[in-house]
């Protein structure tokens, strides 16, 4: 994977994991899947998967782009 791909999945899970409480275990990790870096995601309380969508459809500053 390239490095700034797991740069970027680094970004995407400090997000999250900082959008949910620690009494939620929400765990993100970060596979090869053919040279591409895939994201899974584990353990999100189906009340609250809109905060999932909110952190990955919201502004991230830490966050560019990877082609």
């Amino acid at each position: 994977m390239p490095a700034e791909a797991v740069e970027l999945a680094d970004q995407y899970r400090e997000a999250v994991k900082g959008r949910f409480t620690q009494a939620v275990l929400v765990k993100v990790s970060v596979r090869n899947q053919k040279g591409k870096a895939v994201l899974d995601f584990k353990g999100v309380p189906v009340e609250q998967v809109s905060q999932l969508g909110e952190v990955l459809t919201g502004k991230l500053p830490l966050v560019r782009r990877v082609e």
